[in-house]
């Protein structure tokens, strides 16, 4: 136990040290009294901070390292450092800051005194100014895994009787699936497009198609100021007032500023599908756009409340289901044209209807082939058609450097090289694990609901 703890903490660190993501307090025993500088500035001035790096009386004495570079912000709010080729806000602080040393060592159960004197130019301008002083100790261990634990010390400058600009955009507003009996999930992204950090909290609210309000939530104040040209994901879980039945909503999302006032505010369409449940597709990955494709009725089961959503598809199945997602009538020629497809078979309008349209090809000796189980190069193929067929142009402007992405893209037939490509393009299609296309593996029935749904941008 002991030592998988110790792999998961290296682990931890390691990944800390890639991401340029620092604590604030990544050893309890190692701790920096002035890890923070919140303070108003006056252009042409210059000013002291201190800070103090303690280390415990148990501990060994350790080697220490510390330089300035940009502030960052994760999505959840978190701060993370940025190397200078990376920090280019107009907002950054980093050449305002100089340090008295690069690094230093503390020995146990005592402190070193870390200087950084902040020179603010005398045209600095208006709002805030940002940075980050990593403290650090030494990286230790090699090849590509390497140690190391850090403080980070934020510095917010406010350029003192300057205009401070508080506005903002939502960037992304997404919503979640609706499911009976669940709270709806709402994910606003927040961009702070003025001069100077504040913080934020929001509201989200869902009408119905008549204005009505079916659920309300409020986002509570975060923690941390959003800075300057930086995004905060704000999150929000909505009940709903009864079942939302399947038709048209909108989500209306606000974010304002600590004092009330609002900053940002947006809305955006959403529509809840009918659903048919199989006893079978409980849990599986592709559950949500089965039960929403069958609900539809562009999809069918296979009887006794099953969909069999991981056998495979033939060729006629995927017929009948593309031309229902097309909304393309079913017709039955007099005359067929497929020697192997009969007049009296159940697919036989499909396999027709789907040919006079362009949909599907058949094979050089006049066969379809209606009972062969489909392929993944021969459902990009007819999924790709489909979209042209309801209008969307697809143009793929290097098809060979789209599909080098694939370990096995030398097996996709050369017939079927541009439409995979377009598929992939379009996010119809996403390969396997491992990065493998499988262009000859049979398609499941899953796997073609999947992207017929994506076929049709339902959300």
């Amino acid at each position: 136990m002991v030592q998988r703890c110790r792999v998961l903490w290296i682990a931890l660190l390691f990944s800390v040290l890639l991401s340029g993501v620092f604590p604030f307090a990544a050893n309890a025993t190692l701790s920096v009294v002035g890890a923070t500088v919140d303070i108003e500035v006056s252009p042409g001035a210059t000013y002291k901070h201190t800070m103090l790096v303690n280390l415990g009386e148990n501990d060994s004495a350790t080697d220490m390292q510390v330089r300035v570079e940009g502030l960052g912000q994760q999505l959840d709010g978190v701060t993370k450092s940025l190397p200078p080729h990376l920090d280019t806000s107009p907002y950054s602080a980093r050449s305002f800051i100089s340090l008295d040393r690069s690094s230093f060592r503390v020995e146990p159960g005592s402190a070193r005194q870390v200087n950084a004197l902040i020179n603010v130019p005398a045209g600095v301008g208006s709002g805030g100014r940002y940075a980050i002083i990593r403290i650090y100790t030494v990286p230790t261990g090699g090849g590509m895994l390497t140690v190391s634990q850090g403080i980070a010390v934020p510095v917010k400058l406010t350029i003192k009787d300057s205009g401070l600009t508080h506005t903002g955009e939502i960037s992304n507003l997404t919503v979640g699936s609706v499911e009976k009996g669940r709270p709806v999930s709402v994910s606003v992204v927040f961009k702070n497009t003025g001069n100077h950090h504040f913080k934020i909290k929001g509201e989200a609210r869902i009408t119905d198609a008549q204005g009505l309000t079916r659920a309300t939530a409020d986002i509570p104040l975060t923690a941390a100021n959003v800075i300057p040209t930086m995004s905060r994901q704000l999150q929000a879980s909505l009940t709903p007032a009864g079942e939302l039945l399947p038709g048209a909503y909108t989500v209306h999302a606000k974010v304002v500023m600590e004092n009330g006032t609002a900053v940002a505010e947006t809305a955006k369409s959403f529509t809840v599908y009918p659903r048919v449940t199989f006893s079978d597709t409980k849990g599986h990955w592709a559950q949500g756009d089965i039960e929403i494709m069958a609900g539809l009725g562009y999809v069918k089961g296979m009887g006794n409340n099953k969909f069999e959503p991981n056998a495979r598809l033939t060729r006629a199945q995927f017929a009948a289901f593309l031309i229902r997602c097309l909304d393309i009538p079913e017709t039955k020629p007099a005359v067929k044209n497929f020697k192997d497809v009969y007049t009296g078979a159940w697919y036989y309008g499909a396999v027709e209807t789907a040919f006079a349209n362009g949909l599907v090809h058949g094979y050089g000796d006049g066969r379809f082939k209606p009972n062969a189980y489909i392929t993944r190069e021969e459902l990009a193929a007819m999924v790709v058609r489909g979209l042209e067929k309801g209008g969307k142009q697809v143009v793929v402007p290097d098809v060979d450097g789209l599909l080098a992405q694939f370990i096995d893209e030398g097996r996709i037939g050369a017939w079927a090289r541009q439409a995979a490509a377009a598929a992939v393009q379009e996010e119809l299609l996403r390969g396997l694990p491992g990065n493998k296309f499988a262009p000859k593996d049979n398609a499941t029935r899953a796997e073609a609901v999947v992207m017929l749904k994506r076929m049709k941008r339902l959300g």
